[in-house]
């Protein structure tokens, strides 16, 4: 149980600095209710979360850039 509770802090963490991506904050959130039903749902869903978040976050930075460039 207390892996649980600790994955759901962690995510809730992660989730508090991504508040203007609204995306990246519900996904961690959903991230963290996955940990309280499963640890290891919990586990594969972060490794996604960030594997899409550096992703979805480069695209929007790229853009960004290529604005201002």
């Amino acid at each position: 149980m207390a892996e649980r509770i600790i994955g759901l802090i962690s995510c809730v963490m992660c989730a508090i600095p991504f508040l203007l991506y609204k995306q990246c904050s519900i996904a961690f959130l959903i991230t963290g209710a996955g940990f309280m039903v499963m640890p290891i749902v919990g586990i594969i869903l972060i490794c996604l979360d960030c594997t899409l978040g550096i992703y979805v976050m480069y695209k929007k930075y790229k853009r960004i850039l290529n604005m201002y460039s």
